[in-house]
């Protein structure tokens, strides 16, 4: 699993790209941002995917506090496998 939060949405997906084969779940934060752009830029690219619009949940939760750590983990172990690949290594 991935959490790209941080790398704006598009440039996040190639990303993802990149990795997908080695991942069963990506989130894509704040994918409601862009009036909806982006849940239909997956639908069309085949994604299957579930967004949420309820912002008040998040603010009530502090989940920026929370998933920090995670998500900074999560970034440089993306960075590595997608580095990795590149260069034909492989992990």
């Amino acid at each position: 699993a991935v959490i790209f939060d941080g790398e704006k949405r598009l440039s996040a997906y190639g990303t993802f790209a990149t990795v997908k084969h080695k991942l069963t779940l990506a989130v894509f934060d704040d994918s409601n941002l862009d009036r909806g752009e982006f849940p239909e830029f997956l639908r069309k690219q085949g994604e299957v995917a579930w967004h949420t619009w309820d912002c008040s949940f998040l603010r009530a939760h502090d989940d920026e506090r929370i998933l920090a750590p995670f998500s900074a983990a999560l970034r440089k172990l993306v960075f590595e496998l997608a580095h990795a690949d590149s260069s034909g290594q492989g992990r």
